[in-house]
């Protein structure tokens, strides 16, 4: 009995250190990588978001815009990029850049307020709006 204590008093602080170890490693990981990659769901929510918008754009026979974004809460090189992404793959075929020197700008804003924060900054003119913060935007200065 006495020998059982003693392996149960040194294994049970090696089991805490080993799961706080686990922890605070998953921890870290999952904060510096950023959200999980996207699933089907993903897909699906961006092609909803962007549905009206590629219409409008097939329709003013756009080939190429330019595209900007709102601030993020995790707005790591991953998530900037991943948003990016979304937007060139449910606009396909039409050419997403990150270049504001375009005649017709995407913007993807998640709030109401970092949309106008952003219009009051920039001489861009807001064409339309669709679902849940993208909005079309109109740069008259572009060639």
């Amino acid at each position: 009995m006495t020998r059982i204590l003693r392996v149960a008093c040194c294994v049970t602080p090696a089991l805490l250190i080993a799961g706080y170890t686990l922890y605070t490693s998953w921890t870290i990981a999952s904060t510096q990588l950023g959200p999980r990659p996207p699933g089907r769901s993903d897909r699906i929510e961006h092609d909803v978001r962007f549905e009206g918008l590629r219409d409008e754009l097939g329709a003013l026979r756009v080939d190429t815009v330019a595209y900007v974004h709102g601030p993020r809460r995790q707005d790591s090189g991953l998530a900037r990029n991943a948003d990016y992404f979304w937007a060139q793959y449910a606009l396909a075929p039409v050419i997403v850049c990150e270049s504001p020197r375009h005649r017709y700008v995407v913007g993807d804003f998640r709030s109401r307020r970092a949309l106008e924060t952003y219009l009051e900054r920039t001489p861009l003119a807001l064409v339309a709006r669709y679902r849940h913060g993208v909005v079309l935007l109109r740069n008259d200065s572009a060639p």
